[in-house]
């Protein structure tokens, strides 16, 4: 339920305790079952959870006392009376008296319409949503055309318009030891060479190309409109990063490459338009120079790969060399 406290405050600042307390739990119910409130006085006293004493009826008006004495039992005390006179009060000031006999808090009846309307409007997007997904050359159940027409043209911040792919690239077979670059300041042998497994992603031959052929032709469009709408360095990348993955993990070189690599990779290369192959390789080596977890798959750091251009990095993200200064300072002597 929303919450505007300034209003609420401003509205209530002469109630008493036992009566905001009261209004509140009003408030609440009604909120909670989306209906109006009974026009039963011992009901709305029930929702309350208000006895006589707690209530002070000494400065409400004498036509509640009056009209408080036609409620509820004959034989009501006039300690009870008071408590219907203290609530009839409290509804008069802040809730509707309908024709049928039950309360409504206008304020809180707008509100209900406000978040009925807005979670329709979020249910059917999703509805939507989905339904473009999987059926993305059919129209929406009970639209016209020209509505489905209008979400997929809605769709560009979420699917990027394709971008052409470069015939000119080339993957990259190379050797990720870091251990002369961990603390000795010389650069890593970066060899480029052809990679078959690269050359077969690139070509769409090869054993991935086999199992893609396998998908059904829904999985087969889906994979084809994600691929037409990749960075052309992409796939030169990925290569890359599997020869990485191979290299460090020699009992497992096949890495599990899954949509949220795909993801990861390309937010990367989404904001860094200037990165090429070259330096990306290069971070690659500092990376592997670098106190990190072996284990941690390519998708959770792959977009933070420029932190590592400074040099290689300790378990907590701080330059090594830094680190190997402080411990030569203190027990060099």
């Amino acid at each position: 339920m929303p919450w505007y406290i300034s209003d609420y405050q401003s509205d209530t600042a002469h109630l008493n305790p036992p009566q905001d307390s009261a209004y509140r739990r009003l408030l609440e119910h009604q909120w909670k079952t989306r209906k109006p409130l009974t026009g039963d006085i011992l009901a709305l006293i029930n929702i309350t959870k208000m006895t006589p004493h707690w209530v002070d009826a000494s400065s409400i008006a004498q036509a509640f006392h009056e009209q408080a004495s036609s409620i509820g039992r004959a034989s009501a005390s006039k300690d009870e009376r008071m408590l219907y006179a203290w609530v009839l009060d409290l509804m008069n000031q802040f809730f509707r008296h309908n024709p049928d006999g039950t309360w409504t808090q206008p304020r809180l009846e707008s509100e209900l319409a406000k978040w009925g309307e807005k979670s329709a409007q979020a249910k059917d997007k999703a509805a939507r949503a989905a339904w473009c997904r999987w059926h993305p050359k059919e129209p929406f159940p009970g639209d016209a055309p020209s509505i489905t027409k209008g979400i997929t043209q809605a769709m560009p911040k979420q699917c990027p318009s394709p971008s052409p792919v470069s015939t000119n690239t080339k993957a990259h077979s190379v050797r990720f030891s870091g251990d002369k670059l961990r603390g000795s300041g010389e650069e890593s042998p970066i060899g480029p060479e052809t990679s078959d497994s690269a050359n077969d992603a690139a070509n769409g031959s090869g054993k991935g190309a086999e199992r893609l052929s396998t998908m059904s032709p829904r999985g087969e469009a889906t994979r084809r409109k994600r691929k037409a709408s990749r960075d052309a360095r992409f796939e030169s990348f990925m290569g890359v990063l599997k020869e990485y993955w191979a290299e460090h993990h020699p009992e497992s070189p096949n890495y599990p490459w899954s949509a949220r690599d795909d993801v990861s990779l390309s937010a990367m290369l989404d904001a860094d338009k200037d990165l090429g192959l070259e330096e990306f390789t290069a971070l690659l080596v500092i990376r592997a120079a670098s106190k990190v977890s072996p284990s941690a798959l390519i998708y959770g750091w792959v977009k933070d790969i420029r932190q590592y251009q400074g040099g290689p990095l300790d378990e907590y993200k701080k330059p090594l060399a830094l680190k190997q200064a402080r411990q030569d300072f203190t027990y060099g002597g």
